[in-house]
Parts: structure tokens; sequence; C-alpha cells
């Protein structure tokens, strides 16, 4: 059987180049695609529990309880998959045995913690919801510590497929693995329309714990059909009674510990912003909840799911010895991710109030809490922008094998929430809720900076001035996209249903369109190279 890095590793002609080509596209569609069926559910979900709760202390009390337990299991997942592909992709590679006997500790370790922690906070969860959000007292903290002491179970369940997706990545299959996810939310569907209106917000949660169990079920027997093909198709190189562990040669220094620091600063990030939101107005939490959902609606179905395919394939570049190459690859993929985060920021930020009105303007979901959903989006979607840079750079910084990744990733992670923090901590108090989306802003460009001067003192050849001008060039076409977008919406009503979906269509055409002719126009580089790829592949195609 084929698997996905051996694919990767395949090279030397231009009909092997062009099969990596054709298969980077195949696994990129199909995890678009699962992910896709995941996000529509998803706000499926959110439009539902919108209309039956209304921006109430349920509802409030429920997305906390959510981002401290469920809203960790993607970055747990993250953290097991990002510690185990240095481990389960080369043993798929070279034909050996996968299984617990060969498992590094350091991954049995923190499956082990993963498994003791979620009992002691079933006992105790009112102290996670003190930490999450200290502004919640008498009713709001009372049902949050009881949704929390019911939704801990799926930390320890993300944990096992985690390792489970990452197997499946590393023998290259993605659909299934990440579709997988999108049924513990088909399950919620179903009790959302059926059953909702009689139960209350505890039965959402239980409803949420039952279909995590059964979607892990499901991706257990995906993984271990398999692992049986490959057991038939290909005679392991090392018999289990011989295969010696798979952490015989130690991981490089402070990698497993820097891993735990991305995996700490991701969830913190998030737990700072909805601490603060919670000493705000009821209803904030709910409508920061929708707002950041919209704004990782795009960037999970491309950004993420490109990231998920071409992880593998980083991490055998930063392994290298050529550091003018690893320079040469994070200049080209921090200047092609903003090229495509900027027009899909802009186009949220821009479409932000008839979208807003379209999925929330109804059932109990009132007027401010779409007006302050709107205004999470805009703000969101502009600090998305500069989150990209931040991220890439993490993750070659944590991939690098020639030094340790602790000390870089210790710097980032510390400045980075010291000073978000101190944003939010001054702005808050006075601006409320535009406030906190400035702070996020303003934090998040001033990672992405630090980030850009970690990395040219890591990679010398890096050269930030080459990169500058290139990401000038995208702020330029960015601009330009934006005046088109948010002059379009002041010019479009959106007050019927008709109304607001049209203004959609029209605000994101003009953002869009312009941010492409503008690009057309300067040559930008990552568009012109899309341009020449897309006629390669006509041509071709039109030759058969």
């Amino acid at each position: 059987m084929s698997t996905a890095p051996s694919a990767l590793a395949a090279g030397g002609s231009v009909a092997k180049g062009h099969s990596k080509r054709l298969a980077f596209a195949r696994w990129t569609v199909a995890v678009i695609a699962a992910r896709g069926i995941d996000a529509v559910l998803s706000f499926m979900v959110a439009v539902l529990l919108a209309n039956r709760f209304g921006a109430s202390a349920q509802l409030d009390a429920f997305f906390i309880a959510r981002r401290a337990t469920t809203g960790m299991t993607d970055l747990i997942r993250e953290l097991v998959r990002k510690i185990a592909m240095p481990y389960i992709a080369p043993a798929i590679d070279e034909g050996r045995a996968v299984n617990w006997r060969t498992m590094p500790r350091s991954i049995l370790a923190i499956v082990a913690v993963m498994v003791v922690l979620p009992a002691l906070l079933i006992v105790e969860p009112a102290l996670l919801v003190k930490v999450v959000a200290p502004g919640f007292e008498g009713e709001h903290a009372a049902l949050a510590t009881g949704l929390v002491r019911i939704l801990v179970p799926l930390l320890p369940i993300a944990v096992i497929t985690g390792l489970l997706l990452t197997y499946l990545q590393s023998a290259g299959v993605f659909f299934v693995g990440e579709a997988s996810k999108a049924l513990q939310r088909l399950v919620l569907v179903l009790l959302l329309v059926l059953f909702v209106p009689p139960l209350a917000v505890f039965g959402v949660a239980w409803t949420m714990l039952l279909g995590g169990i059964l979607a892990a079920g499901v991706l257990a027997g995906i993984a271990f059909r398999t692992h049986r093909r490959r057991q038939l198709a290909t005679a392991p190189e090392h018999p289990a009674g011989e295969a010696e562990r798979a952490d015989a040669v130690p991981p490089p220094r402070g990698r497993v510990l820097a891993a735990l620091l991305l995996f700490f600063y991701h969830q913190l990030t998030v737990v700072i912003d909805f601490a603060f939101a919670s000493s705000l107005q009821t209803g904030t939490v709910a409508s920061l909840e929708y707002g950041t959902r919209l704004v990782s609606l795009i960037p999970g179905l491309v950004t993420l799911s490109v990231s998920t395919v071409l992880y593998p394939e980083v991490v055998r570049i930063m392994r290298g010895n050529d550091v003018g190459a690893k320079s040469r690859a994070i200049h080209q993929l921090m200047r092609g991710s903003l090229f495509v985060q900027v027009p899909c920021s802009l186009v949220l930020a821009c479409a932000a109030a008839p979208l807003v009105q379209l999925l929330f303007g109804h059932g109990g979901f009132d007027a401010d809490a779409q007006r302050g959903t709107i205004v999470a989006t805009q703000y969101y979607a502009v600090a998305a922008i500069f989150l990209m840079p931040t991220s890439l750079a993490m993750n070659a910084i944590y991939s690098d094998s020639e030094h340790s990744p602790l000390i870089a990733t210790l710097v980032l992670a510390g400045v980075g929430l010291a000073l978000r923090a101190a944003l939010l901590w001054g702005l808050v108090p006075v601006y409320g809720l535009a406030g906190l989306g400035l702070a996020v802003v303003l934090a998040t460009f001033a990672m992405s900076v630090l980030s850009l001067w970690v990395c040219n003192r890591r990679f010398r050849e890096l050269a930030p001035a080459r990169l500058l001008p290139e990401l000038a060039l995208i702020a330029v076409c960015g601009l330009a996209g934006a005046s088109a977008g948010y002059g379009m919406a002041g010019l479009m009503p959106s007050n019927t249903t008709l109304t607001e979906a049209l203004a959609i269509v029209v605000i994101a055409g003009a953002a869009a369109g312009t941010f492409t002719a503008v690009a057309l126009a300067l040559r930008q580089p990552d568009m012109v190279a899309a341009i020449g790829t897309a006629r390669e592949q006509w041509l071709r195609w039109n030759a058969r």
C-alpha cells in the first residue's frame, strides 16, 4: 500500500513530480470536503442553539463549558499529532509495527496525564470554571460547573483520536479520518432539530459526549481496517518480538516540551479572551463565540486543510541541513499563506453584518447580540491575517532538526501571552467588546513581527529585506479589496433574507474580485504562479 510520506518523498522525474502535485491536490480536496461537512453541521448547531436559547445565561454557560473542554480537543489532537508524527510516519515507511510497545514514552506519558486530569476535573469542575470564566457568579457559575462535569471525558477521547488520526494520515488516509469528527455534530443536530425544545442545555451536553464516543469508535474501526490491510499488503521488516522501541533514539532536545508550550499557548489565548469577555454584559460570551466561529470557517476549510496535508513535508524540509533551503521554504510558505488568508479575512470582515443577520437574525438572538457578533467577527477576521506568520514560524522552529526549539518557543509564547493580557487589561474596561477585538488585533500583529525576527535569527538566509516588499505588495492588494468591499457594504440593503444573501454575494465579489485584479495588475508572485499552474493543467486536460 502506498503511504502518504513515501508519496511525498517520491521525485526525480516529471512524472513523479506531477503525481506528487496530484496527490497533494487529492488529499487537500478530501480534507476540505470533510471539514466542509463538519463546518456546515457546526453552524447548524450554532444557529439552532441561538434560536433555542438566545443570548441567555444558559448559552453563556454552555459556551464557556465547551471552550474549557471540547474547545481543547482539537488542540489536544494537534499536540498528539505533532509529537507522534515523527515516530509513526517513519515506522509506516519502513514497514515497522506501530503499537503500544513501540510507542515513544513521551506519548504514553501524555496519554496517562490526559486520562488522570479529567478524572480530577469531574470531582471538582468548579475550579476550571473559575479559571476560564472568573466573571461568572451564581446561576452562570452553577450551570457552567454542571456542564463541565459532563463534557470533561471528551478530553481523553481526544488523545486517542489524535493517535488514530496521526496513524491514518501517515498511511495516506485523510477523508474518513477528518469526516469522523462530523459524526458527533450530526448526532447533535438531530437532537436539536427533534428533541431540544423540551430539553434543557444539559441534554445538549450529554448528546455531545455520546457523539464523541460514537465518533471515536468509528475512527478506531477505520484505523484497524487500514492496519489490517497494511499487514496483508506488506510483511513488516521488524517482527513484533524483535522490534525496538521507537524512542530508542532520543528525540531532539526540548521538542516534547516545546510542543506542550505550543499547546498551552494556543489554548491560553482563547481562555484569556473569553475570561475578559465573561466580565462584560450578559450575551458577550455568546457573541464572541459566534464571531470567532465565523472567522475560523474559511481558514478552517482552506488554510488548515492545506496545513494538515503539508505537515509531513514541512517536517522533512526542516530536518535537512541546508539552511538556505529552509529559509526559502519559510519565505514561500509565509508569503503564500498570507496571500490566501488576506482575501478570506477581507470577505468575512466586509460581509460580517449581512452574514450575521442572515445566520442569527432569528429567534432569541436579539439586535444587541447581533451587533456584538458583528464586532467580534470584524476584529478577529483582521487578526487572523497576522496570525498566519506566527503559526508558520512556530511550526518551522519546532520542526528544525539543527537546534532545540524550546527557547525560541518559550520566548514567543511568553511574550505573546503577556502582551495579549496587558492589552486586554487596558482596553476591555474602557471600550468593551470593541476593545477586546482591538487588543487581539494589536497583539497578533506584534507577534507576527516578533516571529519574523526570531526566524531571521535562526535562519539567517530568510532575508526580511526581500520578504517585506512582497508582504507590502499583498497589503496593497488587501487595502484595495477592503475599500471595495466596505464601500459596497454601505450601498447594499440587508433587511430581508433575500437581500442579506444578495449583499453577502455582492460584497464578497467586490472584495475578492478587487484583490485579485490588483494582484494580477501588480504581478504578485503567487497569483502569477496560480495562473501558470491553471494554464498548464488546462492544456494537459485538453491534450487527452
